[in-house]
């Protein structure tokens, strides 16, 4: 979803060398980002009932744990993540859920 909706992802990190207007260009792009990544992320949290079914969708879907494979992933990760979303069904008994494997 993000990759459709921001421009980001089309224009490089802006080099010492840049303009004005580029670094400029690049502020303006960027400002909302953390913003889409959080909205992306609480739809997520949201549609998960447990930590365990949101490590079975970063398994199956590791772009959403913010990698390409899940190669370098662990559960307890998912405490990462959760760290301010505890609220969050995906989130609830995580301790529990690390605990138990």
């Amino acid at each position: 979803m993000l990759y459709d909706t921001h421009p980001l992802w089309d224009l490089p990190p802006t080099s010492p060398d840049s303009t004005p207007e580029e670094f400029a260009e690049f502020d303006r792009l960027s400002a909302d980002e953390e913003a889409q990544w959080t909205a992306i992320y609480q739809q997520i949290y949201a549609g998960c009932a447990s930590p365990a079914d949101w490590w079975a969708a970063a398994q199956r879907y590791p772009a959403i744990a913010g990698l390409t494979d899940t190669q370098h992933l662990k559960p307890e990760d998912i405490r990462t993540w959760c760290a301010n979303s505890l609220e969050q069904p995906a989130c609830i008994g995580i301790d529990e859920w690390l605990a138990s494997l």
